[in-house]
């Protein structure tokens, strides 16, 4: 901003917004400067500019990319590279097929954007009469934070590659950066894949499989072994690791023999794949009801469902996963991974028994309240209370996530409740009974149980978190009552 003061000086204010650091500069402001000084700032403000205007750029196999430098929590430089595509869209005739890998592109690619979400129903409001969407199909790409500076011969750091949860059908790799893990000198890539109808319907034979969603992830698992050493890391140094679903994702890499070798360790943050809502069993059912829904008929033959479902609006089609919910927000899971005969060729259970999983090592573990952001949500909410003690048979196996395979689903869930809570009475606060039978059904039991069984072939670690820290997730969730965020 400029004006002449009662000497005829020109008066500058000028502040200075470096790119991408969040920083701002105040060189001058309210003084009374000569010009020959204006014109020294100028200069000043150019060179400072220019220096922080040199993108990074990295060469990867499929063409180049330029980034960000950032910094972590403790001050260290990070060199971030966002939205690099590891296959091409999934539309079209992609769609409800395996990924395949991206083209080669020609230039540099703009890497300082947070890539789309994959398309989703939104988590918040998926209850409510809006039931609101976002992200896109297009969205099969990842992010890579490095310390290692463009161009240099670093190819010896430790690599992490993160896998989001949220129940297969919600999540995105934007809600998960490098500030607290890059204050360590590793990479770290977090990676996208398809969620919900679009990432896992199956009509349960060779023409919709499923397991889309886990493909996309052996892809980017791909892309790590082919581009990493260009970020300065190790191929052979890689360590997959995940929360909730993507912690039962990394579970089936374990499984996998389209997994095997393109990682050296795993991490598993409260998910398994013998936990109840990690797998489908009998899912056609669910893929004949999303072509009803969006305008298919009452096609029941495979190939013609196919094409239906990919000339099909993706907006509905992704809007049909909240079709399947019994009880409020159960089963989690509707749509996940099953036994398809090629990336998982049996039930988990038998690999696992039987010794031949990958054998690498492990850490494995649950928090103390895995079922809290569920539990208190029923339990503070009369409503949600009485329409559970309506509905107790249907309600329960919703919740307790069990499978129409039991002999007796509705048997079987009655008796957990009657043990954990001697029944449901909507005037009794059960919080915390509730909250530990959930947590035991839904997380824990599954997560002990792989944990115990991998022990037998490789080095396992297991752990369980207890601590409540000031940033607790019962802060941020507008359901839980303040009786609770203690």
């Amino acid at each position: 901003s400029g004006g002449r003061d009662s000497r005829h000086q020109l008066a500058w204010g000028v502040q200075v917004s470096l790119p991408h650091n969040n920083t701002s500069i105040i060189l001058l402001k309210g003084e009374a400067v000569t010009m020959r000084v204006a014109v020294m700032v100028v200069v000043l403000v150019a060179g400072v500019l220019g220096q922080e205007a040199v993108l990074p750029v990295v060469n990867t196999e499929e063409g180049r990319i330029s980034g960000l430098k950032e910094h972590s929590l403790n001050g260290a430089v990070v060199y971030a590279y966002r939205s690099i595509p590891f296959a091409q869209p999934p539309v079209g005739d992609l769609r409800l097929k395996a990924p395949v890998a991206s083209l080669r592109w020609d230039g540099v690619r703009d890497g300082s954007s947070a890539p789309p979400h994959c398309l989703q129903p939104d988590f918040m409001t998926m209850l409510t009469a809006t039931k609101e969407l976002h992200g896109s199909e297009d969205c099969l790409y990842l992010n890579v934070f490095t310390p290692s500076e463009p161009g240099s011969s670093r190819r010896d750091l430790p690599v992490m590659v993160f896998i989001h949860g949220g129940a297969f059908f919600c999540g995105s790799a934007s809600e998960f950066g490098p500030n607290a893990l890059l204050n360590h000198d590793m990479v770290l890539v977090v990676i996208q894949y398809r969620l919900g109808v679009l990432g896992f319907l199956s009509t349960e034979d060779d023409t919709i499989p499923g397991n889309f969603g886990l493909l996309d992830q052996v892809l980017a698992l791909q892309w790590v072994q082919r581009n990493i050493h260009h970020f300065g890391g190790d191929p052979q140094k890689v360590t997959i690791f995940g929360e909730s679903a993507g912690a039962a994702s990394v579970s089936y890499h374990l499984l996998s023999p389209k997994s095997r070798g393109l990682y050296s360790r795993a991490i598993m943050q409260s998910g398994s794949a013998l936990n109840p809502w990690a797998h489908s069993k009998s899912r056609r059912d669910l893929a004949l009801h999303a072509g009803r829904t969006v305008g298919c008929g009452e096609l029941e033959d495979s190939h013609g469902l196919l094409g239906c479902l990919q000339r099909a609006d993706a907006d509905k089609l992704a809007s049909v996963v909240l079709d399947f919910l019994v009880f409020h927000r159960f089963p989690l899971v509707n749509l996940g991974p099953r036994v398809d005969g090629d990336f998982l060729v049996e039930e988990p259970a038998k690999t696992l028994k039987e010794g031949r999983q990958n054998n690498v090592p492990i850490i494995s573990g649950v928090t103390t309240d895995e079922a809290a952001m569920f539990s208190i949500e029923m339990t503070e909410n009369e409503s949600v209370l009485a329409s559970l003690n309506e509905k107790l048979s249907e309600a329960s196996v919703a919740i307790l996530e069990i499978g129409a395979h039991e002999d007796n689903p509705v048997d079987l869930a009655n008796k957990i409740f009657q043990h954990y809570l001697g029944g449901v009475n909507p005037g009794v606060d059960y919080t915390e009974q509730f909250n530990q039978m959930m947590s035991d059904r839904l997380f824990k039991v599954g997560v002990h149980h792989t944990s115990r069984l991998h022990s037998q072939v490789a080095t396992t670690y297991t752990y369980e978190f207890n601590h409540r820290g000031q940033f607790s997730l019962l802060n941020v969730l507008p359901w839980l009552s303040t009786e609770n965020k203690h």
